[in-house]
């Protein structure tokens, strides 16, 4: 049995049911993956794969290296079982399953994922989970970073590698631009508090931290191709903006007493904490796709707050006046909770990633930007408009239809609004952003004008 591997450098090799570029597509599959090679015709393999059998082409299919040596199987148990998967990274489907002690045909050894056979099967094994005989395992020796450019690891043709993780403490100028890049988007505080050009501790907690807060972005302290892509799209001028604010925060760095004490500074030096607090409550209490006017509520309510003051608000739209607004008592769950919420606020979600995105604006959260362009707004006392499409209640029998209103918002659950609804206090002008129905009360909140 002979094994190929996908060499196309972008996009998916795709596999057809005839060796014919006319033929039909039955899947495709990505860079580095691997496959048993069943049969050749011309210029065509036919091979079998996890997801099916197919043909692809000779031009972007080599055939695997014979093996170098034999390597065995290491789990955490003794009756465990190591997935061996079509590609280098979990996200690969499982080729097969090798159980503990099983010895392994080695191809080629990466740093974080070796190319492995067993019999008539052939996939990449975990390095963690794979041990030579003598005990060490693959990338043992220390990693050097240098080895690789910031391009090269962007493109896949290395890793960089922390230097918890085997890595030496040698210079080098493509971790010295993955630190810069940190920097700008707010991961890092300052070069100076990292060794420059060198993935020390600082840099790894950064690079997870930030991998934490990109949605479906695997969270692992070794850098490859998607981290870089990721970093490099939020480091871009015109996103670097929306990734200043929003880093991954500890439970113990969100709630009340801790914003207050941290976040709310003066007038000149508090900007970027007011504008991180503000937009992390807007995008926790609404962060649905397509929910801006949703959003445009909040923050109006948040305004009225701020300048109509209370027993804990001070009057007047400055940053500690709005800081006071969303965690004055009773207020807001996203602050206060320890529910969804709250860890919504705490890890926003700044990003999407998957392999298959074709576009900026799939890539940056348009709720997070739109989030933190109303937290500016508010930071800054300039007007919002009062959202689109909303709708308007009718106060004595719950029914919908299309209406204006204020600015002067309120924001309140539904129960609290019937409550006050059936006491007969003048509201007007109420908007449901949620389902309207009296079926599921609670599931949704109601922003109104109180006169």
């Amino acid at each position: 049995m002979s094994f190929g591997r996908c060499t196309i450098t972008s996009g998916n090799l795709n596999v057809r049911s005839a060796a014919s570029t006319s033929s039909s597509i039955l899947f495709t599959i990505k860079r580095d993956e691997v496959a048993a090679i069943l049969s050749s015709t011309g210029n065509w393999y036919r091979i079998n794969h996890p997801n099916g059998t197919g043909y692809v082409s000779k031009d972007y299919f080599s055939l695997v290296s014979a093996p170098l040596t034999t390597i065995t199987v290491s789990t955490a148990s003794s009756s465990g079982k190591l997935n061996i998967r079509s590609g280098p990274d979990t996200i690969y489907p499982v080729v097969f399953q090798a159980v503990n002690g099983t010895s392994l045909n080695m191809h080629e050894e990466g740093s974080s994922w070796t190319l492995v056979s067993y019999g008539d099967q052939i996939g990449w094994g975990s390095n963690q989970y794979l041990q030579y005989q003598g005990g060490s395992t693959p990338g043992d020796e220390a990693w050097d970073n240098s080895r690789y450019t910031y391009a090269q690891v962007k493109n896949g043709d290395g890793v960089f590698k922390s230097v918890d993780d085997g890595a030496s403490r040698t210079c080098s100028e493509g971790v010295f631009t993955m630190q810069l890049r940190l920097i700008a988007i707010g991961s890092l505080n300052s070069i100076h508090n990292v060794t420059q050009g060198v993935y020390d501790h600082v840099t790894k907690n950064a690079i997870m931290n930030f991998q934490k807060t990109v949605n479906n972005l695997q969270e692992e302290p070794t850098v490859g191709p998607r981290t870089l892509t990721a970093l490099d799209f939020a480091y871009d001028v015109n996103n670097r903006p929306y990734f200043l604010y929003g880093n991954y925060l500890e439970a113990s760095e969100w709630g009340n007493d801790y914003i207050r004490a941290n976040y709310a500074l003066s007038w000149s030096n508090g900007r970027i904490f007011a504008v991180d607090a503000l937009a992390r409550v807007i995008h926790a209490e609404e962060h649905a796709k397509n929910k801006e006017n949703s959003q445009t509520a909040v923050a109006l309510t948040i305004k009225k707050r701020s300048v109509d003051g209370g027993s804990s608000q001070k009057p007047g739209l400055c940053p500690n006046a709005l800081i006071d607004a969303i965690t004055a008592p009773g207020q807001y769950g996203t602050v206060s909770n320890s529910g969804g919420e709250r860890g919504s606020a705490r890890v926003p979600h700044r990003a999407t990633y998957s392999s298959t995105y074709t576009s900026a604006d799939q890539f940056l959260n348009p709720m997070w930007k739109n989030a933190v362009d109303l937290a500016k707004a508010l930071y800054n006392n300039y007007s919002i408009s009062a959202p689109n499409g909303a709708y308007q209640m009718n106060a004595k029998n719950r029914t919908s239809t299309a209406g204006s209103y204020t600015n002067q918002m309120y924001q309140v659950g539904y129960s609290k609004y019937c409550d006050w609804l059936d006491r007969g206090e003048p509201i007007r002008n109420a908007i449901c952003f949620y389902s309207a129905s009296d079926s599921a009360p609670d599931k949704y909140n109601v922003f109104f004008d109180l006169n």
